[in-house]
């Protein structure tokens, strides 16, 4: 092990990968997120953990394209979290009449994406405003992988290595190197 010199300290700080800012500029101030680091969010019950966590994640693929991210849920299922985020990529919510008895977005997109088809459904992303929340998910969907399986932590080490290999090997492909 190499002695501890300030310039190796220097050296070392400035080879660092920059951390990921949360896209919130108040929470910018106070934190950052380290880069390739298994980052955990906890607190009581009911107190936002999973919103923030789902902002974080939009705003981190809207601001690092090149990346990709792991969303691991013990709580809900991968289909309601994928549904939230589309909602949540949303800058306009359906409009205030109810399709088939549904009246809020959450089980309006869930009843879309059950009874349309891909085309149709691809189609309107393009086309309809209230729609637009799909469009704005498809741009970043690719780089989103979503686990709800509920890991022993050992689990959880292989299932990561697992996902981390699959990525950098898709990202491999899609770059032709």
């Amino acid at each position: 092990a190499e002695p501890l010199t300030l310039e190796r300290v220097k050296e070392d700080i400035q080879k660092a990968p920059e951390e990921l800012r949360t896209g919130f500029s108040s929470l910018d101030r106070w934190i950052s997120i380290p880069h390739r680091k298994f980052t955990l969010i906890a607190s009581r019950p009911q107190h936002g953990k999973t919103t923030l966590m789902l902002n974080l994640l939009l705003n981190f693929c809207r601001n690092y394209p090149d990346h990709h991210f792991l969303y691991y849920s013990y709580g809900e299922p991968r289909q309601d979290v994928e549904i939230k985020l589309i909602n949540m990529s949303s800058e306009k919510p359906f409009s205030a009449g109810e399709v088939e008895g549904v009246a809020n977005n959450f089980k309006r997109w869930k009843y879309e994406l059950k009874t349309r088809d891909l085309p149709t459904l691809k189609e309107k992303a393009e086309k309809d405003p209230e729609f637009k929340g799909l469009k704005n998910f498809l741009e970043i969907s690719s780089r989103l992988h979503v686990i709800d399986s509920n890991y022993h932590i050992m689990d959880l080490l292989d299932s990561l290595r697992r996902e981390i290999r699959a990525v950098c090997s898709s990202a491999r492909r899609q770059s032709g190197s």
